[in-house]
């Protein structure tokens, strides 16, 4: 996650060395394991398709996504902060749950 976070940082011109303290891991929106996607995590995945037409996974990508709406509804980021999102891919995934994705 740690070298992810300063690649994406470089990238994007970011201006700050990001150190392991940085870098937070919150292990509860894994639920409920690995490729299986929660009720909250469809959830997220449509509405990120819906609102931003951005294609994300039940793996990781549905998963992150999830979580991050979730920590914005909550205020867990501080007032005014930028917050950066970054796809990783996985949007071929979203092929092998085509049952659960067959009606939107």
């Amino acid at each position: 996650m740690l070298s992810i976070a300063r690649d994406t940082a470089k990238l994007v011109k970011f201006g700050m060395e990001i150190i392991q303290d940085d870098v937070v891991l919150l292990e509860g929106y894994a639920s409920p394991g690995y490729g299986l996607p929660s009720e909250a995590t469809k959830q997220a995945i449509r509405l990120c398709a819906r609102l931003e037409g951005i294609i994300t996974d039940p793996v990781y990508e549905g998963k992150s996504m999830q979580a991050m709406i979730d920590l914005v509804q909550k205020g867990f980021f501080p007032e005014r902060s930028r917050v950066l999102y970054a796809h990783l891919g996985g949007g071929p995934a979203i092929n092998g749950y085509s049952d659960t994705f067959r009606h939107g």
